[in-house]
C-alpha cells in the first residue's frame, strides 16, 4: 500500500478557524434544543419547571388533546402551502435571475435582497397597511369591479400565508438562483432539440 500523504497544514489551520463558529453554534442552536428535548421528557409539577423523571405522558398528551392536533396540522397544512407557492413563483423568478441579461439580474436581485434589511415586524405592519379594508389592495380590487366589497385578507389564513410567503421568498429563490447559474446553457440547448421543454 502506497504511503497517504501527509495533509497540508492549511487544512488544520481551517478546522481550528472553524472552531469558533461550531461553538456558537453549540451554545446558541443545540444546547437550547437539547435543553427542550430534555424538559420535553420531565414530570412538571406546580413551582417547579423540571422533575428529572422520565415520562412519555407529555407527548402522549401532546396527540391526545384535539387542540394541539388542530394547530399542528394546520401549522402544517400552511406550512406546506408556503412552500409549494414559493416554489411555483421562486423557481420562475429563480431562473430570470439566473439567465437574464445583467441589467435585469442586478433588479431582480436588489428586489430579493432589499426586504431582508427590513424588521420582519415592519414588513407585517407594512402588509397590515396594504391589505387592510381601506388599504391600496382592497381599493384597486373595488375600482375595478372584481368585488362588490372588501375583501378580508387579514387574521386569517389568507393574511397568514402572504406574510410568511414575503418572509420566506427570498429564501427559496437564492439558493434555487445560484444553482441554476451553475447549469451549463448548452444542457438546456441539447435538451430542446431532443424534445424537453425550457422550465
Amino acid at each position: 500500500d502506497q504511503a497517504r500523504p501527509p495533509a497540508p497544514r492549511g487544512c488544520s489551520v481551517t478546522r481550528w478557524l472553524l472552531l469558533p463558529a461550531l461553538l456558537v453554534l453549540l451554545a446558541f442552536f443545540a444546547l437550547p434544543l437539547g435543553t427542550i428535548l430534555v424538559y420535553s421528557v420531565g414530570r412538571s409539577a406546580p413551582g417547579s419547571i423540571y422533575i428529572p423523571d422520565l415520562t412519555l405522558a407529555n407527548y402522549a398528551a401532546l396527540f391526545e388533546t384535539p387542540v394541539y392536533v388542530k394547530v399542528m396540522l394546520r401549522t402544517l397544512r400552511i406550512g406546506l402551502v408556503v412552500t409549494l407557492l414559493a416554489l411555483v413563483i421562486g423557481y420562475p423568478y429563480a431562473y430570470l435571475m439566473a439567465r437574464g441579461r445583467p441589467w435585469l439580474r442586478s433588479a431582480l436581485l436588489l428586489a430579493v435582497l432589499l426586504p431582508l434589511l427590513v424588521s420582519v415586524v415592519v414588513r407585517t405592519y407594512g402588509w397590515m397597511v396594504v391589505l387592510g379594508l381601506d388599504g391600496p389592495v382592497n381599493t384597486l380590487l373595488l375600482a375595478v369591479g372584481l368585488v362588490q366589497r372588501p375583501v378580508k385578507f387579514l387574521f386569517n389564513e389568507t393574511g397568514i400565508v402572504i406574510g410568511l410567503l414575503h418572509v420566506f421568498f427570498p429564501f427559496m429563490v437564492l439558493p434555487l438562483s445560484s444553482v441554476l447559474q451553475k447549469v451549463d446553457p448548452q444542457l438546456e440547448d441539447a435538451a430542446s432539440f431532443f424534445g424537453g421543454n425550457l422550465p
